[in-house]
């Protein structure tokens, strides 16, 4: 039973990581700042603690 539940766990960790990456192109394809706040709406929707400073840190890692 628990096995079945870390499954889930590991299932929605790869998946909010997947979202945030596909979040973190449109910010940066984003032209202005609706955009980009529209986005910013949405990442607090996928992931409530994450803050903008963390939130294009890997960018910045990769860049």
């Amino acid at each position: 039973m628990a096995n079945v539940m870390r499954e889930k766990e590991l299932r929605k960790k790869k998946q909010r990581k997947i979202k945030l990456s596909l979040m973190r192109r449109k910010f940066m394809a984003a032209q202005g700042e609706d955009e980009k706040n529209a986005v910013l709406a949405k990442v607090k929707k996928i992931s409530p603690a994450i803050n903008l400073e963390g939130f294009l840190k890997p960018l910045k890692q990769t860049a």
